[in-house]
């Protein structure tokens, strides 16, 4: 060790700062949801008939599905990935 060492400087974390880490952090994600999901960005499929087909890009979209009878639909998705060509 070399004479000049000085132990490492650790900050001190009390659990009332924790807790209002968690608070900001909540905050910002429903700040972030409430600007994402803003009309102008939200685009609904209305089904027309079987076979039709929707595609996104996962890397930047906030999807979901809304409720629908399985006993009487069916459902099939499939992800396709698609590689970077790096030259």
């Amino acid at each position: 060790m070399p004479e000049t060492f000085a132990p490492p400087v650790v900050p001190r974390v009390t659990p009332r700062d924790l807790r209002q880490a968690v608070d900001e952090g909540r905050r910002l994600i429903d700040e972030l949801i409430d600007f994402a999901t803003q009309p102008r960005f939200v685009r609904a499929v209305a089904w027309k008939q079987p076979g039709d087909l929707v595609i996104w890009d996962n890397r930047c979209t906030m999807h979901r599905a809304t409720p629908f009878d399985d006993t009487v639909y069916r459902r099939d998705m499939r992800r396709t990935t698609v590689l970077e060509n790096r030259v």
